[in-house]
């Protein structure tokens, strides 16, 4: 990846690669290493399987509402993301190769690259746990395409957030306190919004399910937004 972003910078060409440009090196770079180690792919689905196992042994065959299904599943999901996407930035840190980051990469290119890689981690993950959660637990949403479009927002959203909270607390001492600490609040809106449109979709056939997709959506931008404005001056500090 240094090699391609200093290749204009070594032939003499005053043209640099773009922000887009940039950012698909960064993401590929994140995919190659991943599709390597499988360190973080392995611990989710270790962590997803045994939530679900734990939650249909501890219901049993008790019926229980709509809402404590959406409760369930959001809580599976978030910590199971959460455990996964931290690492993004912790992971250049710890391996000394954020300087060559900064030296090679704008700040932008480097969050939106680290986003998309997140973005993509997440909704694999959901992937595999929305169809395991639903067969366990019986899930049989009256609105079906708002029970994917919340799911799809909420994830998102969650990505957005778990990806601010590891550039923030990439250089501090105590990470795994931090990362918690931090991104909870920042995401307890999401969890909120995403709980309450998924039991919307659960248990009716209308409702304002889309107006949460919506809701869940700009957080996702405006976060995201903000984001990429403030990131340069927490990088290279």
């Amino acid at each position: 990846m240094v090699q391609q972003l200093t290749w204009v910078r070594n032939s003499g060409v005053s043209t640099e690669l773009s922000i887009l440009q940039q950012s698909r090196l960064i993401f590929l770079k994140d995919l190659r290493s991943e599709l390597r180690s499988r360190a973080a792919i392995n611990s989710v689905l270790l962590f997803t399987l045994c939530s679900l196992l734990v939650v249909v042994f501890a219901i049993g065959n008790q019926q229980i509402s709509p809402q404590v299904k959406a409760a369930l599943i959001w809580v599976i999901l978030f910590f199971a993301s959460f455990s996964g996407l931290s690492h993004v930035f912790l992971i250049e840190e710890e391996t000394g190769t954020s300087l060559a980051l900064r030296l090679y990469a704008k700040s932008e290119a480097i969050f939106i690259g680290k986003l998309i890689f997140n973005l993509l981690a997440v909704e694999v993950i959901t992937f595999v746990v929305t169809p395991m959660f639903g067969i366990m637990l019986h899930l049989e949403p009256k609105n079906i395409l708002g029970f994917i479009g919340v799911i799809l927002s909420g994830t998102i959203a969650l990505s957005v957030g778990a990806t601010v909270t590891a550039s923030v607390i990439a250089k501090a001492n105590g990470k795994g306190a931090l990362y918690g600490a931090i991104g909870f609040p920042v995401l307890l809106p999401v969890l909120m919004m995403a709980v309450q449109g998924t039991k919307l979709s659960l248990d009716e056939i209308g409702g304002p399910t889309w107006r949460i997709v919506l809701g869940l959506m700009m957080f996702a931008v405006m976060l995201g937004t903000a984001a990429i404005t403030v990131f340069p001056l927490v990088w290279e500090d």
